[in-house]
């Protein structure tokens, strides 16, 4: 991974019945009940993070954004929240700081401190994003369950 990102993640553990029943819906259903519910789980990430961003000239604050991926073979979905490339190419600075910056003629440039606004958006939000999660996968394993009961399905 190139130098310049900013990467954070957790995961969800203790949820190998849930995967399981997730697994048995039909693979429409599950990429679209992943994809909401990645969104879901990252929005606070995202907004949190937004809030957590120095302001100075507000370009890390505005370039903060989610993309989303799905991979329907292992039915898991990622929200990757970072900086939009080029907008904010510091990002990875102002979260971990920096060492010593020399310019090309030798001309000090000291030293950046960290400014962690990624991860305390993480740790702040880990539970309402968990949460989010669940809620909408729940949802989806309902609304599955009740079509497959109304078609025989589920018999």
């Amino acid at each position: 991974m190139p130098k310049n990102k900013v990467k954070h993640s957790f995961e969800i553990h203790g949820l190998d019945e849930f995967a399981r029943t997730l697994k048995q819906l039909p693979a429409a259903i599950a990429e679209a009940a992943l994809t909401e519910a990645a969104e879901a789980g990252g929005k606070p990430i995202l907004d949190a993070a937004k809030a957590n961003a120095p302001q100075e000239l507000g370009n890390l604050k505005r370039s903060l954004d989610m993309k989303l991926a799905v991979y329907p073979h292992s039915k898991t979905a990622t929200a990757i929240i970072g900086p939009r490339s080029r907008e904010a190419g510091y990002a990875h600075l102002v979260e971990f700081g920096s060492g010593p910056r020399e310019t090309k003629d030798g001309a000090s440039r000291g030293t950046m401190p960290p400014q962690p606004f990624l991860r305390p958006a993480i740790d702040q939000t880990r539970e309402q994003s968990i949460k989010a999660v669940g809620r909408v996968l729940g949802k989806a394993i309902e609304r599955e369950a009740e079509r497959l009961a109304k078609s025989g399905g589920g018999k």
